[in-house]
């Protein structure tokens, strides 16, 4: 299972996922973070934008 992050400037997206999969991994399920890739001048990165086109890493 992965539980797919965002990266902005407050850091609560990838906080929130990786909370999560503590407490997934507490009930016995293997779950991984994928959070995109940092993008050099941008504030903040979600897979919508890597999806999208709109920055390239």
């Amino acid at each position: 299972m992965a539980i797919w992050a965002d990266r902005d400037l407050s850091g609560r997206g990838e906080e929130a996922a990786w909370r999560l999969k503590h407490r997934l991994a507490r009930r016995g399920l293997a779950v991984e973070v994928r959070l995109p890739p940092i993008v050099s001048n941008a504030r903040s990165v979600d897979w919508l934008d890597i999806l999208t086109g709109r920055l390239v890493a």
